[in-house]
């Protein structure tokens, strides 16, 4: 289990979101509009109380007046301007002010107080939107305690905190002790301040220039070792196969409610998650990994959100490939699209945003990944795996679009790519497959293999470049090739010196389709994906067991 927060795959997004659409061939968008945040930070817990310093630098080419959002309990003064209050949101839990008469150096200070306090809960974990109590703060732009600017959404940062004693304190980038507070310098370009805090025993290791560090409620040296060393190991591979790893550190920090949420740096896991045996080698990694892709490259989220399933793809998809078991985790991806997305409960994935459902998960996760092994598949090993490189460098700390992540990584020309971007961003639905009449001819040379494969599916037929298997008498090795498939009935013939005996379409679900009956096993995820469900209850049972 696991979400990028950009919170992690699992809930809604409290970014404010830069809105860019970015063209095909245009240069990367940066974040032009960077606001410098220095910020001194006292924490009153028990009392639900923030007093902050927030010396602000503006860009030089901002204009003399500037508008702002900060949480509306907050009281503020400013120095260097004028401030005008002008309006409040619409649940009044954010006002609204404008900054007039700047100076030349577009530098000011803020400084204010107040209160923060919520009871409405995050996700379906029932943990809050944010928090500020005695015993733990967990503070992000939902919250609005440091200044938003809508026209400059990019930030750089230093933090300073005074916390209670015994307090640990986490926030993105490298932390320092600076007179017994804590200090965060975070100078790549953020969408977010991350501010947590709380009672921890801190556990800390070197992994080269990168600090290794994990969190628990409660001691456990044990476990705290086999995170540092996985980390150490994930974050090794990952450096070598997309680029070297973004951030200063790698936290992980154990939650009271059992989240998965990765942010910049660090990610939050639950008391109970965080000791599954597993996880160690599922969110873990993929966690990792958003590090680059999510919160290392931004999404364009006006064009879908690509992070997850290139996650998905680098990390447990990868993982699987490692054990030998890629291709039933690739079956398993088009089986919970067929669940709980197929028959018209899909949408394109341009349109996906984040996960909220059953079937949001399969086209953001299953569908997505399955896109990213086709242009592997399409481009070969090593330059799939050369463009990931290249994608990282070219995007990093920078905004990208769906299109900019699959232009970099596909193989062909523009025609070709805006064919593929039309057909699996932009369409819904999935190809379905069969194979009709299978001949065999002796030819002068040896046999001619003459098969027609079908598109059964009601919408217009996809290209696809669909890998097929056949064995020959006396050869121990099956041959395999690749047919391009353009049309509801295709005539595919093929040539081999030996009499074809069986042949297979797609045996490793290398292809994004859906699957056939024979190829799905009975399991619960088909009962609960079915449109109609029945549910038959035994009756010479005791009540409680008919409860059950």
């Amino acid at each position: 289990m696991s979400f990028c927060k950009n919170r992690l795959h699992l809930t809604h997004f409290s970014y404010l979101i830069l809105l860019l659409i970015i063209g095909l061939f245009t240069a990367p968008v940066l974040w032009a509009d960077t606001v410098h945040h220095d910020l001194k930070v006292k924490l009153e817990p028990a009392q639900s109380r923030i007093i902050v310093s927030d010396q602000i630098q503006l860009p030089m080419d901002s204009s003399r007046n500037i508008e702002f959002a900060l949480r509306s309990s907050l009281i503020v003064t400013v120095q260097d301007a004028e401030l005008k209050t002008i309006g409040k949101s619409a649940h009044g839990d954010l006002k609204y002010y404008r900054l007039t008469n700047l100076p030349k150096n577009r530098r000011v200070k803020l400084s204010y107080q107040g209160k923060i306090t919520t009871d409405k809960a995050q996700d379906q974990f029932g943990m809050p939107e944010y928090i500020l109590s005695k015993d733990s703060i967990y503070l992000d732009s939902a919250s609005a305690w440091f200044p938003q600017f809508k026209t400059h959404p990019g930030m750089t940062f230093n933090l300073q905190v005074e916390a209670p004693p015994g307090w640990e304190i986490i926030s993105q980038g490298k932390r320092e002790s600076l007179n017994g507070d804590f200090r965060f310098t975070m100078p790549h370009q953020q969408d977010e301040i991350y501010l947590l805090g709380g009672l921890f025993t801190r556990y800390q290791q070197m992994q080269d220039d990168i600090e290794l560090v994990i969190y628990l409620r409660e001691a456990d040296a044990k476990l705290a070792h086999n995170y540092l060393k996985a980390s150490a190991q994930y974050i090794r591979f990952y450096s070598d196969l997309i680029g070297p790893y973004p951030y200063a550190k790698f936290a992980i920090v154990e939650n009271r409610w059992q989240t998965g949420y990765g942010m910049p740096s660090f990610t939050l896991l639950g008391s109970r998650v965080i000791r599954l045996p597993f996880i160690l080698h599922t969110s873990l990694p993929h966690e990792i990994v958003h590090n680059w892709w999510g919160n290392g490259v931004y999404i364009d989220y006006t064009a879908g959100n690509w992070s997850e399933g290139l996650t998905a793809y680098l990390s447990d998809h990868q993982d699987s490939e490692q054990r030998g078991q890629d291709a039933a985790y690739r079956r398993k991806a088009l089986e919970r699209y067929a669940n709980f997305a197929a028959q018209g409960r899909d949408f394109p994935l341009s349109q996906f945003r984040s996960r909220h459902s059953d079937a949001s998960q399969a086209v953001g996760y299953s569908k997505s990944l399955m896109v990213f092994h086709m242009l592997r598949q399409q481009a070969g090993d090593e330059a799939f795996n050369q463009r990931i490189k290249q994608l990282w460098q070219r995007y990093q700390f920078q905004t990208a679009s769906y299109r900019d992540v699959i232009r970099t990584l596909y193989e062909g020309d523009k025609e070709a790519y805006e064919s593929f971007i039309a057909q699996w961003l932009n369409r819904t639905g999935a190809p379905k497959l069969s194979l009709g009449k299978v001949r065999v001819n002796e030819t002068a040379s040896g046999y001619r293999l003459k098969l027609e494969v079908h598109q059964e599916q009601a919408a217009p037929p996809y290209t696809l470049h669909v890998p097929i298997v056949v064995e020959l008498t006396d050869a121990e090795i099956p041959t395999r090739s690749i047919i391009n498939l353009t049309a509801r009935r295709n005539i595919i013939s093929l040539d081999f010196p030996q009499r074809p005996q069986a042949v297979t379409l797609d045996p490793d679900y290398d292809v994004f389709r859906l699957l056939d009956p024979a190829e799905t096993p009975s399991s619960l995820g088909r009962l609960f994906g079915a449109s109609k469900q029945l549910l038959v209850l035994p009756t010479q049972v005791s009540p409680a067991q008919r409860t059950a």
